[in-house]
């Protein structure tokens, strides 16, 4: 083990006996009210802030709105304010926002700028720039908005958390019961032919309005589990991602009953993962576990790469020759080929707008409007309604921002992962370390992802930067001094 060499003394504690568990049970009673409240009536937010606001300082817990914000991830339900998109999130960070002062002063934390924001703020940059072209200055601007969000307030929120040890204990534990959740809900949504749990409590998912013609993955009409998101893609997009932290925990626990929730939280994210039926879920969960065995065990994940890549040449060599693959995509890909194939459209439609606006774009989020402005699009699935992105979120930084913030975008994904691979060759030898490793490797399924979707339109930047933070937080934290003990 690397790090500071300082033997720790074995903790033999086993269960929950001495663990306050009282935040963590707050925070999920109150994250489940927050959801109905702010997503059904967004004009009572502000009492709910307000309410919650006393609850936080008088527990003086940072860890509640992280809870309600962890739980806000799988609720992407969508009202409109003065013009601009809202969901449970953006409620979750407003609360946290007005509890921020009290917790800070409360700790007597330093007020630092986290490292995401020097990361990301090339990217900042080109996106304000590209307001200045954009196609839909408005559109663009509420886009800006959301980035200034992700990159900057919510790095800025998450100083005042206390990285302690009962701090790592209580986040563990939430990042086993939260995912475990949802993964339940859409297996009882797919076992229950449909009907959800949060269904059953009334938590809307994020679809178009009903008159009109739209593209959707729910039960209902795919048979597959969306939860909470409405769409498989969603579900499984978020699992992946979630898993990360569930394995690393198991490898890492803050306590040994910590390992065994892990394994029956993994099972249940599994069975979550296998009823959405996503082969981008698929491939992202085989990028996340690869990078994380990559990262844990370098030549055991080089192997599994060699491997990897003899057996995509063996099948290719295999479908050319035995199964007498056409060359053509829509006889390669089973199920759904248009799908990919509209995808291969939208794609050779994005590169075309960025080679007429190759420097700064059309304003982030303008492919869209882009498009429209000139002609649309013929697509095999049509889309019944002017709802458009690029189904890559490296083409849509490439159409939005230019060369320019496309640069920056690989620049902040780099400087990420560069930190975090080097916090854990330098890891403390603590049970966050596990973090180190999440943050990795949620960072390869979400970079994967990416090619196959704007995630852009997702909580899954909320998500990201959480166990980006997280992990950062992790690799910063020192040893906690050994108590002595009385012989």
């Amino acid at each position: 083990m690397t790090g500071s060499g300082i033997t720790m003394t074995p903790d033999k504690r086993n269960g929950f006996k001495d663990m306050d568990l009282a935040p963590v049970l707050m925070a999920i009673i109150c994250g489940f009210l927050a959801a109905f409240i702010v997503v059904a009536k967004p004009i009572l937010a502000p009492a709910v802030v307000a309410g919650f606001l006393v609850l936080v300082f008088s527990a003086r817990y940072a860890e509640i709105p992280l809870a309600f914000f962890v739980f806000s991830f799988a609720i992407p339900a969508q009202k409109t304010l003065a013009g601009l998109p809202l969901n449970m999130a953006d409620g979750m960070i407003v609360l946290w926002g007005a509890a921020w002062p009290l917790l800070m002063i409360s700790r007597g934390r330093d007020i630092k700028i986290p490292f995401i924001i020097w990361a990301a703020l090339p990217l900042l940059i080109a996106a304000t720039l590209s307001l200045f072209v954009a196609v839909n200055p408005g559109g663009a601007l509420k886009q800006v908005i959301r980035l200034v969000e992700w990159f900057v307030i919510l790095p800025v929120l998450m100083m005042s958390l206390r990285p302690d040890k009962a701090f790592w204990e209580r986040v563990s534990l939430l990042f086993l019961v939260v995912p475990s959740f949802f993964a339940l809900d859409g297996v009882v949504e797919y076992l229950n032919h449909g009907n959800s749990i949060t269904k059953m409590l009334h938590i809307p998912v994020p679809i178009p309005d009903e008159h009109k013609s739209q593209i959707r993955h729910t039960f209902d009409v795919s048979g597959r589990a969306g939860s909470a998101f409405g769409g498989a893609q969603g579900l499984a997009m978020y699992l992946a991602v979630m898993m990360s932290v569930v394995i690393s925990v198991i490898l890492f626990p803050a306590r040994p009953v910590f390992r065994k929730l892990g394994i029956a939280a993994l099972l249940l994210c599994a069975a979550g993962m296998f009823f959405t039926k996503s082969r981008g879920g698929l491939l992202g969960t085989l990028v996340m576990l690869t990078v994380l065995i990559l990262t844990r065990a370098p030549k055991l994940g080089l192997t599994i790469i060699i491997t990897g890549i003899l057996a995509v040449g063996g099948g290719v060599f295999f479908l050319l020759l035995v199964y007498g693959w056409d060359g053509t995509v829509a006889g390669l890909i089973p199920g759904r080929p248009e799908a990919v194939l509209d995808r291969l459209i939208i794609w050779t439609r994005a590169i075309k707008v960025f080679t007429d606006h190759p420097l700064f774009g059309v304003g982030f989020g303008g492919f869209h409007d882009e498009v429209y402005r000139t002609g649309g699009i013929a697509l095999n699935v049509g889309l019944g309604y002017e709802s458009l992105h690029c189904h890559n979120t490296y083409l849509e930084v490439l159409t939005g921002t230019g060369l320019v913030g496309f640069l920056s975008y690989l620049t902040f994904l780099a400087a990420c992962m560069t930190k975090l691979v080097s916090l854990w060759v330098n890891r403390k030898g603590l049970p966050s370390d596990g973090f180190i490793l999440a943050a990795i490797a949620a960072q390869g399924a979400y970079m994967m992802f990416g090619m196959v979707d704007m995630l852009f339109l997702q909580n899954m930047h909320f998500m990201l930067l959480t166990i980006l933070t997280l992990g950062f937080m992790a690799g910063q934290r020192e040893p906690e001094p050994v108590k002595e003990t009385t012989p």
